[in-house]
């Protein structure tokens, strides 16, 4: 359910080699988060005004999946086409918001189960 204020900055997912360095409590900054999973990790990464927005996920084990990313702002899902998500590549999506301070949580949907990221300290 895209909105047409959002974007995408470029109209595919990308892949990357596979950064798997998350802290314990999921900050990396105020405005980079990450959650660590069972088989890899899920990163938000956004500007301090959340008009970038770039979600990751570097699936460090298992069979390959089918996979949405996303993020959460201000109670609505914003989420990239379904792609395949694969063991040492990084998927990722990147969006173009509005401005705003509200917090945003990272999101993975995999499996008929959404997995979180801790939410930013914007502004």
């Amino acid at each position: 359910m895209a909105s047409a204020a959002l974007i995408p900055l470029f109209g595919a997912t990308s892949a990357h080699a596979v950064d798997t360095s998350c802290p314990s409590n999921g900050y990396i900054t105020n405005w980079d988060v990450c959650t660590k999973l069972s088989n890899g990790t899920l990163y938000l990464h956004e500007t301090s005004k959340g008009t970038y927005v770039d979600v990751e996920y570097g699936k460090a084990s298992g069979s390959s999946v089918s996979c949405k990313l996303g993020y959460l702002r201000s109670g609505t899902n914003h989420w990239s086409p379904t792609v395949t998500c694969s063991t040492s590549y990084q998927q990722n999506y990147q969006w173009s918001p509005s401005a705003t301070c509200n917090p945003d949580v990272g999101l993975l949907y995999s499996g008929g189960t959404t997995f979180q990221t801790p939410p930013t300290k914007n502004c």
